[in-house]
């Protein structure tokens, strides 16, 4: 009879041979390696889907966090783009304006027309200042607000006795380290008021139409004229 050659295969729980039908019982040994085999496979699979799981996770981390960034770099660019600009110059020219009616009606005077030639030679001037970096009436090329009046086509002559008139008045103002509409304009009213000969001009009652400009320089600092007529 000829010897069979087991080809054995798994079938049922048991290993059988798949020509003669023999069994092979299972020793300890071999019953262990079968199970460590069993079990790495079945960490295989867990682990492949693990992974799988993982790196979905992964893309979706990345594509929610992707936009969010953006955001973040929007927000910070608009805060940047607020904090370039702390105060709008032509809104304090008129609160400033206000403020000193106000001045002159609690003093019994009448107030002041606003006069587009004079706001813009005052804005000129307070603008030169800025970019140039002085404080002073006269420019470093000595020009004077009487000057600076004639370089917008405008002449002030108010006949105060019959052998006298005025060709108008000038006060100016610096500050460092204030900001916002109100508190520039209280803070510029306040301290001509406070000062005898910017007073004078305030409450000067033949005087009867102003111009304001306000510029503000690179680094924060306010310019401020106010000019007379």
């Amino acid at each position: 009879m000829r010897k069979c050659h087991h080809h054995y295969q798994w079938h049922d729980g048991e290993l059988k041979c798949a020509r003669c039908g023999h069994r092979k019982w299972l020793t300890h040994g071999t019953k262990r390696k079968i199970v460590k085999v069993c079990v790495f496979s079945v960490l295989v699979v867990i682990g492949f889907m693990g992974y799988q799981q993982y790196g979905n996770t992964m893309i979706n981390y990345i594509q929610t966090q992707k936009p969010q960034q953006i955001v973040v770099n929007s927000i910070i660019n608009v805060t940047k783009t607020v904090e370039a600009k702390t105060t709008n110059t032509t809104t304090t020219a008129f609160l400033i304006h206000n403020l000193i009616n106000e001045q002159r009606k609690s003093n019994g005077l009448t107030p002041l027309s606003w006069n587009p030639k004079l706001a813009q030679a005052s804005l000129n001037h307070s603008t030169d200042m800025a970019n140039r970096d002085y404080f002073e009436h006269n420019d470093p090329e000595g020009h004077d607000f009487v000057y600076r009046y004639s370089q917008v086509g405008f002449d002030c002559q108010i006949p105060i006795s019959s052998s006298e008139y005025s060709e108008g008045g000038e006060n100016i103002m610096f500050l460092d380290g204030y900001l916002g509409e109100k508190t520039v304009a209280s803070q510029t009213v306040t301290g001509w008021m406070n000062s005898a000969g910017h007073r004078a001009n305030i409450l000067t009652s033949y005087f009867q139409s102003e111009g304001i400009g306000v510029a503000e320089s690179l680094d924060g600092k306010i310019y401020a004229t106010e000019d007379f007529c």
